[in-house]
Order: C-alpha cells, then structure tokens, then sequence
C-alpha cells in the first residue's frame, strides 16, 4: 500500500572505455498530452521537465515521454512501450481511469509506478509498486462528507449525490454516502451519469422533483460545467458541492459560467507559498522558476509532477540506480521532505491535503495553504 510521495531526482550514468558500457537511468512519463486532460498533462510535463532541468543528474537519466491521451486503453498501450525500451521507473497514471489498467502491468513487471495525481480509493491496496502524490479519495469523500455534517442540520438536508460512473466517482460516492448515512442523513438520489456525455437534464430534473437541496456532483471538467449550466436552466436550486474536478481554469474562469458556479463549494488539495513553512521555500521557487521558463502560473498538478521526478532524484542520490533499489528506497524512508508540496511518508494520509473551498471565497480552511483560485 502505497500513498504519497515527494522530493528530488538522480540516476547513475557510468562512462567507461574499452569493454565498460555506460548505463542511463531510464524514467518513462505517461501524461495526457492531448484529449480533454490535456490541461492537466501539459502542466506536469512543463513540471517534469523543470525539474529535469535543475537537476544535477541529468546527464545520466532519460526521460521518455508517451501522451495517454486521457484513455485507458492508450495508457496501456503506451506503457507497453515504455517497458519495451526497458525504463527502471514509469511516472504516470495521472488519472484514475488511466492508473486503473496499468497497475497491475507494472506490478508484474515489478516496475515502480509514481502517479502525481490518481485519486480512486480502490488504489489504497492495489499495488506496492504503485505510489502516489495525490490524496486518496476515501479521505476526499470523507472530508466533503464531514463538512455537510457539520454545517448542514440532517433534519433539513435531503442529498443528491450524481457521479461519474467511472473508477474516480464510483469510489468518491461509496465513501462520501457511508459518511452520511451513519450520520443520519437522507440520499434521495443516488445515481452515475456517463463521461462523455453532453445533456444531463433527465436526471437534473429527478433531482428537482426528489426535493434535494444538496448536489454531490464528484466528476470531472467536461461533464461538469454541462451539469451546472443545465441545473440553471431547469430550475434546479440547489447547493452544488464537488471534488477536485471543479477546480478547473475553463470552468471557474469562463465568464459564462458565473451564474453557475456562484456559490459552489468543493474540495481541492491545498497548494501555495503558505507551505513554505514547513517546505524551505520549495512551493516559491517551483512558481517562480514556473512563471520564468514558461510565462504561466504553476499548479497543483505541476507541483505534484515536479515532485515525482525529485522523488526519483533523491532516491538515486541515495545509490537507488536501478528499479528494484528505487522501490526499496520508496518503502523503507521514513519520512520525505525539501518538496514543492510538504514534508510525508506513505505510510500515512496526506492528513493536510485537502481545503474546502466556497466559491468564490474561501469558507473554511482544514490547513493553512491555500490561494489557488
């Protein structure tokens, strides 16, 4: 069981003559380059390659990189490739429904598996080849769970939860309805909708006529910002709660969405320079150089990429120059820190990963790190 990750990179490049043969660290990335996640792949592609560009190691790793696509059966593919040119460690994954079909390859393989931002709670106890950075959705699902419960009287609250029927919102739903209903809280309307979908307005409008005033909506940009609009359109008043999904430039930033997305409140990994308390200035100097080489803002997935690559480099700092010292390395440090996010070990939750934000203000905060939006 693996859970988070952070800090630095190196491998091992020996230069010899005669009969001595030079070996390169091999990191296989897989990212959605393109597709609908491709926002979220380019980031951490820029990340990596900053970190790789720092690093004083480089001339002895190769990165080899493969665009996923966002699509399970080109992640597969795609890290079929990789081990076919023999990478020690892969860094991808990035999203559950692309981790979900790897995982067991790498497993079998044996191969280290890095994911900065794969959250399905099914992946708690897939793999001990298999790491991640980001927060588990058992703990996601809790978090926005609990907040209801202590906001929201159950007497006056009737809950709709509508979720993406994929590995991502089956597992944020099951954790986030087992919170409720011990509490005592009423679920009138439990149902998936299909990712790639476009009109939402038949189940919208069995959420109206179920009397919720609360909307769980755990899902993802494309299917989301169609569901806020058409809520508006039938009628629909209610409080939209999410999950990481809405914390997307597109969405937030639209200016025909602001009617939509007035008063939604969601949970997001917290990430700003409020970390460098407990990070030595790491979480400036990532959006720094960020904003340097690439003229944009850095973010959370950048963040989170960047560290997987220093992960590796601090691993083969530390003589971990091959797949099986890297795992080893992974599962026996206690605890890792100096990265762009906070000081962890994976044995434990990222117990200060999650933020409850209310849009467009911040209603609360679980820990002191926040200012993304």
């Amino acid at each position: 069981m693996r859970k988070l990750i952070y800090l630095t990179l190196t491998t091992i490049l020996l230069w010899g003559c005669g009969n001595q043969k030079k070996e390169t660290l091999k990191i296989g990335v897989v990212l959605p380059l393109s597709g609908e996640a491709a926002m979220y792949g380019v980031s951490m592609k820029k990340s990596i390659d900053l970190a790789y560009s720092v690093s004083k190691n480089k001339h002895k790793t190769e990165l080899i990189y493969q665009d996923d696509k966002g699509e399970p059966k080109s992640s597969v593919t795609a890290v079929n490739y990789l081990l076919s040119q023999g990478v020690d460690v892969i860094i991808g994954g990035a999203l559950s429904r692309t981790a979900e079909p790897i995982i067991p390859i790498i497993d079998k393989k044996k191969i280290p598996l890095l994911s900065p931002s794969a959250s399905a709670a099914q992946f708690d106890e897939s793999s001990s080849y298999f790491f991640r950075l980001w927060v588990s959705d058992s703990y996601d699902g809790t978090k926005i769970a609990e907040y209801i419960t202590k906001n929201y009287p159950k007497e006056d609250t009737r809950i709709a939860v509508f979720y993406s029927g994929s590995v991502y919102g089956e597992g944020i739903k099951i954790v986030f309805s087992k919170v409720l209903t011990a509490h005592g809280y009423e679920i009138v309307f439990n149902e998936p909708f299909t990712e790639g979908n476009i009109d939402f307005r038949s189940q919208l409008l069995k959420i109206k006529n179920s009397k919720a005033n609360i909307l769980f909506v755990p899902g993802y940009y494309a299917e989301v910002r169609n569901i806020l609009r058409q809520r508006i359109e039938i009628g629909l008043d209610v409080t939209v709660m999410g999950t990481s999904g809405f914390n997307d430039n597109k969405l937030l930033a639209d200016p025909l969405m602001q009617t939509a997305i007035e008063g939604i409140i969601y949970t997001f990994p917290s990430f700003s320079i409020a970390n460098d308390s407990i990070s030595n200035n790491k979480t400036t100097d990532f959006l720094s150089k960020f904003k340097s080489n690439y003229g944009t803002e850095g973010d959370v997935f950048g963040a989170n990429a960047y560290d997987c690559f220093a992960l590796i480099d601090s691993a083969l700092t530390n003589g971990a120059n091959n797949s099986t010292k890297i795992f080893d390395f992974l599962h026996k440090s206690l605890i890792f820190s100096c990265s762009v996010l906070q000081s962890f070990n994976f044995e434990n939750l990222y117990k200060a990963a999650i933020t409850i934000i209310d849009f467009p203000h911040y209603f609360f905060e679980l820990v002191p790190i926040i200012h993304l939006i």
